[in-house]
């Protein structure tokens, strides 16, 4: 119970009067009232939002940012507290911080229009990709197989997938590779028993109004940055992903890498890249990327400082569109950025080694055969993408993984 001086309120109550008093200007009022409600309840999440909020209207930002924290640690499942202490951090210079803050209350709730306005204003701080001049066409680099570096990391979403969709991905992956793997799942018993017996490290990702398309992009950056700095990391799918040789032993490290497709189709040829990019870009950006290069999103390479850039602009570029449609935000963003070299450094590898994105390639450019998924000339890359589209692989990956 709390009492402004006559009566005894409950905090449902004193809360309407504060947030009268504040919409009214009567500001002292306001905090003394949010600051009896948390003497009774120190983590009540809706006072402590709405005192650093108005700490952060009288410029006390200081406290402001001492509420808001409070908040977001005591209630890390609301989005509006995330975007408050990102808009906090903006003003006080710690752009970088604001920024990780803004990406997750995006990724919690992409359509809700006051996160977009915070994320917006933080944006802002980054190149416009309307502004951007197009980059020359990316040139493949060369690949060559190469000593494992020194440090190395594994990271993807495995959300609502039970065992048997994790059985190829865990399995191929531990015959070649015994460096750290990190998965973000929801909470299955059954799963968590199967990465913990092959020794993969797990996240749970609480149920909310997230979709993975998003959200997984948001956790990736929120993990990297506990990652050492010269670490080499793989961002990959889970589910049609299988690998045949070490993940990182290719030649390769710039800061950000993304693995091309077949150069049979461009963006504007393809059914799919071409409708998500007029889709959440416009038939400007589509006709601008149209003769380009398609470049999948299921398996990025990159250093800690690249994929971090990286991520955020991802996170950050999904403020700027109406996302009328979720599915293929995220491709058509990612091939944005890319063709834009947004990030300083950006490099692509061509299609087939070490990494082999299966959707167009031709029946005899890649062929499920004498045990593996190998190119024409006989070599196995060390990570297929999509194999489930041709049915001798399926067949294959079922017969060697899922037994």
């Amino acid at each position: 119970m709390v009492d402004d001086g006559s009566a005894a309120l409950t905090i449902g109550q004193a809360l309407q009067i504060a947030v009268k008093a504040q919409r009214e200007g009567k500001l002292d009022q306001a905090a003394g009232i949010y600051g009896q409600i948390l003497s009774h309840d120190p983590d009540n999440g809706d006072a402590l939002h709405l005192l650093g909020t108005l700490e952060m209207g009288r410029g006390r930002l200081e406290a402001a940012e001492q509420f808001l924290r409070r908040a977001v640690e005591a209630h890390p499942e609301v989005p509006a507290f995330k975007a408050s202490l990102a808009k906090t951090l903006y003003l006080t210079g710690r752009t970088d911080e604001g920024l990780r803050h803004a990406a997750r209350a995006l990724a919690d709730a992409p359509d809700n229009p006051g996160i977009r306005e915070v994320a917006n204003l933080l944006l802002r701080t980054e190149p416009a990709l309307d502004l951007l001049e197009l980059a020359d066409p990316l040139v493949p680099i060369q690949a060559s197989a190469a000593p494992e570096p020194g440090k190395c990391q594994v990271i993807g979403m495995a959300v609502g997938y039970a065992v048997p969709a994790l059985r190829a991905f865990v399995r191929s992956l531990r015959e070649v590779y015994a460096g750290p793997v990190h998965l973000f799942i929801d909470d299955n018993a059954a799963v968590q028993a199967f990465l913990d017996a092959h020794h993969i490290n797990w996240s749970l990702v609480t149920a909310s109004s997230a979709h993975p398309v998003l959200s997984r992009f948001a956790l990736y950056r929120s993990f990297i940055e506990t990652l050492d700095e010269d670490v080499r990391i793989l961002l990959t799918d889970v589910s049609d992903v299988i690998f045949q040789g070490h993940p990182f032993q290719f030649s390769g490290d710039e800061p950000l890498v993304g693995v091309l497709e077949d150069p049979s189709v461009s963006l504007g040829a393809c059914p799919w890249n071409s409708d998500w990019l007029r889709t959440h870009f416009g038939v400007t950006m589509l006709t601008r990327l149209s003769a380009r290069r398609i470049s999948c999103i299921g398996t990025i390479f990159g250093s800690r400082a690249g994929l971090k850039d990286y991520l955020t602009q991802l996170c950050l570029s999904a403020a700027t569109l109406p996302v009328p449609a979720i599915y293929g935000l995220d491709t058509a963003i990612h091939n944005v950025l890319l063709h834009h070299r947004t990030v300083p450094g950006t490099a692509v590898l061509e299609n087939g080694w070490p990494v082999a994105t299966v959707q167009h390639m031709a029946q005899s450019a890649i062929e499920a055969r004498d045990g593996g998924i190998r190119l024409a000339d006989g070599r196995l890359p060390l990570i297929v993408h999509q194999y489930n589209r041709r049915q001798s692989m399926l067949d294959l990956v079922k017969a060697r993984y899922q037994g």
